[in-house]
Parts: C-alpha cells; structure tokens; sequence
C-alpha cells in the first residue's frame, strides 16, 4: 500500500502484483489506509483471476494485513493461502516496490482526484508501465 497527494490531501493505494507474471492483478483507491481498501484489491484481483485454486497470496505483516476483516476476506477465496514475510528490513526493494516506483516515475500518481488515479493506474496496467523487470 502506499498513499498519493491529491489536490484536496491524500488517498492510498494498494496494489496486488502476480510475482510469477509480474503484472498488476487488483487495486484499490480510497481516502483511507485500512482493511476495506486491501480488501477490496484482494477481491479485486481473485475476479480478476476467475478464482483460481492453490493460491498463495503474499504479504508483509502490516495492520491492515493482519486484520481479522482482510483474514476473512482471504478465507473467502476458495483455494487461496495467506503468507506474511518477516519484518521488512527498511531499504529492501521488492517487486511491488519496483511496480510503484514505476507508476511515479512514469507519472501516474501525480493526480489530482481519486478517479484520476484510478485512470492512471488502469492505463498504466493495460500498458505494462508496472511490468518491467
């Protein structure tokens, strides 16, 4: 997840990157940094994948992560297994780092509303902005 300056403040972002095809599969933008936004990427990018079986979703140990709301939400996907990494060692880069530093880079978080972004970043995955490796 990650936050975006927008005009009138903020909004944040959580973003949903298939490690194996290293594309963007689910997101969620909204005016706050809780369990519905993640939750919304997740359900997101399992319609997104036609609810695919033997699964394994991926994440750190943030809060929103870690909520009983977003544990539900996992066990609702049929076939999908919840993983957490150990404490993130700050300085690290990992893959969805890299896909968000691509969406800044190429100017798709320098928005000035929430549908914007959401534009943006529909355009950015249709054009493979965030699929480099």
């Amino acid at each position: 997840m990650t936050y975006v300056r927008i005009k009138i403040g903020w909004c944040y972002l959580a973003v949903l990157l298939d490690l194996f095809a290293r594309h963007v599969v689910g997101f969620s933008v909204s005016d706050s940094p809780d369990s519905v936004l993640t939750t919304k990427a997740l359900q997101m990018a399992y319609q997104t994948r036609l609810k695919p079986s033997g699964v394994l979703f991926h994440s750190d140990q943030g809060t929103h992560y870690t909520s009983k709301a977003y544990a539900e939400s996992v066990s609702s996907c049929e076939g999908m297994t919840q993983s957490m990494s150990q404490k993130v060692i700050v300085g690290t880069m990992h893959p969805l780092s890299a896909s968000l530093e691509a969406l800044r880079q190429n100017g798709c978080l320098r928005v000035a509303t929430r549908i914007q972004l959401k534009r943006q970043v529909l355009l950015a995955i249709i054009s493979g902005v965030t699929t480099k490796r």
